[in-house]
């Protein structure tokens, strides 16, 4: 029996940080709306480990990795 720390599998916290800004204007009879978004601001590039497999000759880990910033650019027009 080994003994371990309380919590000592548990991932370290991560902040996640989402902007997005809309505008919206008339053009003629239409109604149109831009948009800009940016995810993970902060530019986090963290890993979370859900389980840890350790085999003969490796360690294979079920994890999930957060890359960088993302950009998202849309348009939307209404007749």
């Amino acid at each position: 029996f080994q003994t371990e720390q309380r919590n000592s599998h548990r991932n370290h916290s991560v902040y996640t940080l989402n902007t997005s800004a809309r505008k919206s204007f008339i053009l003629g009879r239409a109604s149109a709306s831009a948009f800009f978004e940016v995810f993970n601001l902060l530019n986090s590039d963290d890993i979370r480990v859900f389980t840890i497999e350790p085999d003969l000759h490796s360690l294979q880990a079920n994890q999930e990795r957060r890359f960088g910033r993302r950009f998202q650019f849309g348009i939307q027009v209404d007749f």
